[in-house]
């Protein structure tokens, strides 16, 4: 019978839409939760409870918690509680076939072994290139991060590829500190780009092979502390410095008027291509120097 539920547990990991956990609650069969308990201490299953992430229904990462504690959850459930939600290991997973569906959707093909909806895989940072300078893309800067998707036009254009039609609304900086030294200003930190297997894995197969010739190891890297923050729902107490200077641009067109009546810059509002160079190129420093100018310098109603 254990084996039994670990293959329902698969099946229906493998065959949702959004590879969700098989449900069991207190009213379940005693030989199911026996089993399941037995699978979790077995490394073959992993219990997602409330405990761990309020929608029961994705897996946001390998579990933070003992089997000890998976099996105990299992343990308190009664006919009132919530329930859990059962998911296969990428033990339990070594071996099984991905589905067909999915083999040319290297993300999803990921998430068929066992990736978390809410672990992250990081990127070179010039992936954002190709949607920074595509006019069918709007594409968001934000100090910690960026916004990609395709535009209302471009969508409902006929001549359109349905491949193009993507977006990614969480996507964060992330640094390799591996070689920075505080004492040292020539040290290096390099930039590098994070998002969610559970959203990369919703992207066409053209684009998801595309960001997959971009991925880079995990070795050193850590997602922007901030960007982090305000994705596990947690308000940034600061904010960074584009943030930073078009808010004084705002206070200063608000001190200006109430002078002189007047703003003092003619735009106070942050051009959507400027942020963070994308790569190290004489070009990239040239752009962002010029459009920094434009918001500054040139900006004043002289």
């Amino acid at each position: 019978m254990k084996v039994e539920l670990l293959k329902q547990v698969v099946k229906f990991y493998l065959s949702s839409g959004d590879f969700n956990g098989f449900y069991i609650n207190g009213s379940s069969e005693p030989l199911v939760l026996q089993d399941a308990e037995a699978l979790v201490m077995d490394g073959l299953v992993q219990v997602v409870a409330t405990q761990d992430h309020l929608n029961t229904h994705i897996r946001p990462w390998a579990s933070r918690r003992t089997k000890e504690e998976q099996a105990q959850s299992i343990r308190d459930m009664n006919s009132r509680s919530v329930g859990v939600c059962l998911y296969p290991t990428p033990l339990a997973l070594r071996g099984v076939r991905v589905p067909r569906r999915l083999s040319k959707h290297p993300f999803g093909a990921d998430m068929a072994k066992g990736r978390g909806t809410l672990e992250l895989a990081y990127f070179e940072f010039d992936v954002l290139e190709q949607y920074r300078n595509d006019a069918r893309y709007n594409f968001t800067y934000w100090d910690f991060g960026v916004d990609i998707g395709i535009s209302d036009e471009a969508y409902m254009d006929d001549d359109e590829s349905n491949k193009d039609h993507i977006s990614l609304a969480h996507v964060g900086f992330a640094y390799d500190l591996s070689e920075y030294d505080i004492n040292d200003l020539d040290s290096i930190i390099v930039r590098r780009v994070a998002a969610f297997y559970g959203d990369l894995a919703k992207l066409t197969p053209e684009h998801q092979q595309r960001w997959k010739s971009y991925q880079v190891a995990d070795d050193n890297l850590e997602p922007h502390p901030v960007w982090w923050g305000s994705q596990m729902g947690h308000w940034p107490d600061g904010s960074g410095p584009f943030e930073s200077l078009f808010a004084e641009l705002r206070k200063t067109n608000e001190l200006s008027t109430r002078i002189w009546n007047e703003p003092l810059f003619a735009h106070a509002d942050r051009p959507e291509d400027l942020g963070w160079i994308l790569r190290p190129s004489q070009r990239e420093w040239d752009e962002f120097v010029s459009n920094l100018d434009k918001v500054l310098s040139e900006n004043i109603r002289h």
